[in-house]
């Protein structure tokens, strides 16, 4: 076997390992060349022209290497691949390990369990989706700071999955959802975008604030399909791996804002969001109940302890949606909100202060009306001054015309009275 014939066996088990992508580790490489029946590839591994970081390799491209099967020995988890056309020039190769560091750079892509977490409305039902691994994209829809996209965070924790999650803005594109080039030590790289990665790694996705988008996700209308996607920029397609999943979070339907209460939102797609809404949740502030769980837990976690607290809030936020819903107040109160004034009691030790400080962000007529509520709400948030129960009263046996009518002194009945 010539050396042309043993270097082209060896990229065709080392592609096909990895799936059809250009980054090797040094295990793979290894597996790669036993698989082939050759000796250990030192023309990759000692030659710092195919180095792409530590333990990891460029594989150079392989013309006979068109179409690749799913991986025999993956590294990070287990990928169905398609049909992926190896790259044209180096310059293009992905580098799969800087895209991982970005999305790890916090942490794990596995998220941690929240200790605060309270589950309530559809979570259980959002848990049994990621858990079937099949296709289903959903879509939450509810009020700001209810948990909408805490609830899909705390279900891929609860089921050990990667979880990748994206911000949309009106300046979403492209290059930031599927990956570009990147200016790396002076070397240009392709990075992974995190709707890529996730169709890579069979992760799970979310895509918040989604009524925040502009025709420019569109390129996301295949990924909704479940379908594989064409990266053009590197002339791959990247096909989902099993237990890829889709979630969008946003406060409208996709129908725009017509209270001009959430700026920015915008009319999504009818196409793009008949992709989306297959499952649709329309979510809302927990029961009283639950909210109060939530409280306690947040109070607790800055080691406080006030449950009595924690109810008058339940109950003044429930007066103030109550109202908000029926047109007399603008405003509402949220989870979050809750949450927030709850921890700074720990702070400020004064209730009502902490109440001040959580609605200073409202006009002055809606700040006034909350807060004069909670104090009507919480009874014992403003200490009493002894000694001043009487004060503005008129005292004790005053007469029509605002004189005081003492007893007549016995010793002397025709006393001043005053």
């Amino acid at each position: 076997m010539t050396r042309n014939e043993k270097r082209t066996a060896f990229l065709n088990a080392a592609y096909t390992i990895t799936g059809g992508e250009p980054l090797i580790s040094r295990t793979q490489a290894l597996e790669a060349a036993r698989v082939a029946g050759l000796p250990n590839p030192a023309w990759l591994t000692n030659d710092p022209a195919y180095r792409a970081g530590r333990g990891y390799y460029r594989l150079p491209p392989n013309e006979t290497a068109t179409t690749v099967e799913a991986p025999v020995a993956p590294v990070v988890a287990p990928v169905t691949r398609v049909t992926t056309p190896a790259p044209a020039a180096v310059g293009s190769l992905v580098d799969m390990a800087l895209s991982m560091q970005a999305i790890e750079s916090g942490g794990s892509a596995v998220p941690s369990k929240d200790p605060l977490f309270v589950p309530y409305g559809e979570h259980d039902t959002i848990v049994t989706i990621i858990r079937s691994g099949r296709w289903a994209p959903s879509y939450v829809v509810g009020p700001s700071g209810c948990g909408k996209t805490f609830s899909y965070q705390q279900a891929c924790a609860e089921l050990n999955r990667e979880y990748y999650e994206v911000q949309i803005t009106a300046e979403t594109t492209e290059d930031d959802l599927l990956g570009g080039f990147r200016l790396v030590a002076g070397e240009t790289k392709f990075v992974y975008g995190p709707v890529a990665l996730a169709m890579l790694r069979g992760g799970f996705l979310v895509l918040d604030e989604i009524d925040q988008a502009t025709s420019k996700v569109m390129c996301l209308q295949q990924v909704l399909n479940g379908k594989p996607v064409f990266l053009k920029k590197i002339n791959q397609w990247v096909k989902p791996a099993t237990g890829f999943n889709v979630g969008a979070t946003a406060n409208t339907k996709g129908n725009g804002d017509e209270t001009g209460r959430f700026v920015g939102a915008n009319p999504l797609n009818v196409a793009f969001r008949d992709r989306l809404s297959g499952m649709t949740f329309i979510a809302d502030y927990p029961a009283a109940v639950t909210e109060r769980k939530i409280l306690d837990k947040a109070m607790k976690a800055v080691g406080l302890s006030d449950e009595e607290f924690g109810k008058r809030l339940v109950e003044w936020a429930g007066v103030i949606r109550k109202t908000n819903r029926e047109g007399g107040l603008e405003e509402t109160i949220t989870t979050r909100r809750l949450v927030q004034i709850a921890q700074n009691l720990a702070i400020l030790g004064s209730r009502v202060k902490a109440v001040e400080l959580g609605t200073n962000i409202y006009d002055e007529v809606t700040r006034e009306a909350m807060l004069n509520l909670y104090k009507k709400v919480d009874d014992e948030a403003e200490p009493k001054v002894t000694g001043q129960e009487n004060l503005g009263k008129a005292p004790t046996g005053a007469t029509a015309a605002g004189t005081t009518a003492a007893a007549p002194s016995t010793a002397n009945p025709n006393a001043c009275p005053f």
